[in-house]
């Protein structure tokens, strides 16, 4: 039997979220001896095994000013995708793992055509809601349900497309995409499998399979000797970027009403934000390096997610693994991240419970970081991520037996 190869397809190859995600797939793949490639258009990758299908410098820019004239974002990119298809091609894959397609890096009518024709395997990981809608990528904070129906009639597609609401047609344009492609479909939470159990694609089968972190990187810095002193309670906040979506608001409330005892943190800012923040927040720009933001959640003594939308939640477990136990909304996938020996879920927007339990977390201990280490250590990203390789073999496999069978 041929050896299986595996072809990963997202607008990064080893940063942000899904580019990390996508490199350790490819890692553990390596390590199996899978030949794999991870084809991504936004930055630079160092990975040998990865290539940049961007046609331009200032292509992206282009496709994304056409997707606000036209109000069709995934149906442009007409170039960009047939250098992918072609490159595709070329390998020949067993097997196309989809990821981020919503960056103006992909025509969904025209690749899913050729995955039809092809008959290649597909998995699909939905990291957020953007399949199942016309425009958005979430829709918590919009309060929305009409992606059920179909989308149409877009209250917020301004947003998104500058005249044309095409959100109706676009949303069906998606679900035809799916039909044609035929994926195998993994969300990181339960949450997510949920919604999309309520969409318009709800007679698919469904896998989740949590994001996960290095947990060789996020560990306790202070675990081999005594807790550093401190003057005050360390309560932190870390964002790839922060808005009221991730809570911004709630941390400036925040900080006029906690006490002087409390010294606020957020991780992730910019200059924009820094603007917003009163002088008692200390601010600290967006690190590249994962061992300083370890060592970060180390030193914190509570970590606080008051996000309005979310998938899953990869920061709460990346303090859990540093011994820092969570606060946070119960918004989307984040609850499923921590349990009653590890943090507190608050109803969101409620700031009064939210302040009462960042206080009993720091003055009572009603935590250790023994315990939220060992939450942590489920969600070791090479445990988990090798659920992708059973799913990719289980997948060849069942190729291979229908061959021989027909």
């Amino acid at each position: 039997m041929s050896k299986m190869k595996v072809v990963q397809v997202n607008a990064y190859c080893g940063r942000g979220s899904t580019g990390k995600i996508c490199l350790s797939i490819s890692n553990i793949l390596t390590k199996q001896g899978i030949k794999n490639i991870i084809y991504y258009t936004q930055g630079k990758s160092e990975l040998v095994n990865s290539i940049n299908y961007n046609p331009g410098k200032y292509y992206t820019l282009f496709q994304s000013l056409k997707s606000k004239l036209l109000g069709n974002n995934g149906f442009n990119s007409h170039i960009e995708t047939y250098s992918l298809i072609n490159k595709i091609k070329k390998f020949a894959p067993d097997i196309v793992h989809l990821h981020n397609l919503h960056a103006q890096n992909i025509n969904l009518d025209i690749f899913s055509h050729f995955i039809e024709k092809s008959k290649i395997d597909v998995i699909f990981t939905f990291h957020d809601c953007w399949m199942l809608t016309g425009y958005c990528h979430s829709f918590d904070m919009k309060q929305c349900n009409g992606w059920k129906q179909g989308c149409g009639n877009c209250h917020h597609k301004y947003l998104y497309s500058w005249i044309f609401d095409r959100s109706g047609r676009i949303c069906s344009k998606k679900k035809e995409a799916i039909e044609r492609m035929n994926p195998f479909i993994v969300t990181p939470s339960k949450w997510l499998a949920e919604i999309v159990g309520q969409s318009q694609i709800k007679s698919r089968k469904i896998t989740v399979i949590n994001n996960g972190i290095d947990l060789s990187v996020f560990r306790n810095k202070n675990q081999n000797g005594e807790d550093e002193k401190k003057d005050k309670f360390i309560v932190l906040g870390v964002a790839e970027r922060w808005d009221d979506r991730k809570g911004l608001d709630v941390f400036i409330h925040l900080a006029k009403k906690l006490g002087k005892e409390y010294q606020i943190m957020l991780v992730g800012t910019d200059v924009n934000v820094e603007k917003k923040l009163p002088e008692n927040i200390i601010a600290v720009r967006r690190t590249e390096s994962q061992l300083d933001l370890a060592d970060i959640y180390s030193r914190a003594d509570v970590f606080v997610n008051p996000t309005r939308e979310e998938v899953f939640g990869l920061v709460n477990i990346e303090a859990l693994a540093c011994g820092t136990p969570v606060v946070t909304f119960k918004t989307g996938g984040s609850p499923e991240c921590i349990d009653d020996r590890t943090g507190f879920i608050v109803e969101k927007n409620n700031l009064e419970e939210l302040m009462s339990r960042i206080e009993t977390v720091c003055k009572k201990r009603v935590f250790n970081s023994e315990d939220c280490r060992k939450r942590a250590e489920q969600f070791d990203e090479n445990i988990l991520y090798l659920k992708y390789f059973d799913l990719y073999n289980e997948i060849f496999l069942l190729r291979n037996a229908m061959k021989h069978t027909d």
